[in-house]
């Protein structure tokens, strides 16, 4: 099995509910990918921070020291270098592609993710670079039968507070302003990943916008990636790789063989094998 070295970055949007009375602003998730491993994962949004985070247990969720009680306020670096990515070298160069650890990122507040812009973003996008559905799916929803939120491109985009839908915008570096992010994110970790993972050959930037409570349904991505919350809080569920309770052989050569759907067979006990990550603005996780 071939493995390409993939960088992408994917930034996403997790609105806030409607207001009572005065407007909150939505939440917004970015994410680096980088480089292939194949991970799986499914993510839950939620419209503000959990006291406490979903109870975890077995093997798998050993190391979750790294993984504050709720969602963190954003940590700005205080270097004033300029850098849009904070994070331990050290840290990445030994974990990079095997273990998940958190960085923390300066989107927060950037233009580029403002809604009217991500919504004229989706407009001037090629219609096979946007997805987007009713977003209360299931963990092992059938990608043939995810159902739709009746709304257009724009208006999924503009009503996300209020219409529960999920959305992602691919390929976004098609666009220059976005393509500029891209490099600038991949340029700062391939200074570290190229001693453990050389060759950074092909950077893809991708946006996703989601309502409160949306659901990302299990699945596997065949690159690295880091995530990388720009507004709202989110949960991330992630399994190790080699977990063949989790993903089984056949699972993964079917994947890389005829790659139908990223989206894998999800079972309820796979939930406490899961290590659970939050998410707030500024974190990022890989």
């Amino acid at each position: 099995m071939s493995r390409r070295q993939t960088s992408t970055i994917a930034p996403a949007i997790t609105a806030a509910p409607p207001p009572a009375a005065a407007e909150s602003p939505p939440a917004t998730t970015a994410a680096s990918k980088a480089a292939s491993k194949g991970e799986t994962k499914a993510a839950t949004t939620v419209p503000t921070a959990p006291a406490n985070p979903p109870p975890s247990s077995g093997p798998a969720n050993r190391a979750l020291s790294n993984a504050p009680a709720a969602p963190s306020p954003p940590v700005r670096p205080a270097d004033g270098s300029g850098r849009l990515l904070s994070f331990d070298g050290d840290e990445l160069r030994a974990d990079f592609g095997r273990l998940p650890f958190y960085i923390q990122h300066q989107l927060v507040g950037h233009p580029a993710f403002a809604l009217e812009n991500l919504a004229e973003l989706a407009g001037r996008l090629p219609a096979d670079s946007v997805e987007y559905n009713a977003g209360d799916l299931a963990p092992n929803q059938d990608p043939s039968q995810t159902p739709r939120n009746g709304l257009s491109v724009d208006e999924t985009v503009r009503r996300i507070r209020e219409r529960s839908s999920w959305m992602v915008l691919k390929n976004v570096q098609q666009d220059p302003t976005y393509r500029e992010l891209l490099d600038r994110c991949c340029d700062e970790l391939a200074a570290f990943t190229e001693a453990v993972e050389p060759g950074m050959n092909r950077r893809e930037g991708f946006i996703f916008i989601s309502s409160p409570n949306a659901v990302t349904p299990f699945h596997m991505d065949p690159e690295q990636n880091f995530l990388l919350q720009v507004e709202g809080s989110k949960w991330i569920h992630q399994w190790d790789r080699n977990d063949r309770v989790v993903i089984s052989e056949a699972d993964i050569e079917r994947f890389y063989a005829f790659a139908p759907h990223r989206n894998l067979p999800y079972q309820e006990r796979f939930e406490e094998r899961a290590r659970v990550f939050p998410l707030a603005p500024g974190r990022g996780h890989h």
